[in-house]
């Protein structure tokens, strides 16, 4: 579903399915991965036009 950039260099993922299950991932640059969360009833929000954050 989406990707990020932390910091010091590690990657944070999030996983969905369609059945609205959801995990996190943070994998750090030594290829060590571990999941932060996980939960149910996703929900996929639409982006709004505006100045951002």
């Amino acid at each position: 579903m989406s990707i990020g950039l932390a910091q010091p260099g590690r990657v944070v993922e999030v996983f969905a399915s369609s059945s609205g299950t959801w995990s996190m991932v943070m994998t750090m640059p030594n290829g060590t991965a571990c999941m932060i969360a996980a939960g149910e009833n996703w929900e996929m929000l639409s982006r709004v036009k505006g100045t951002g954050i």
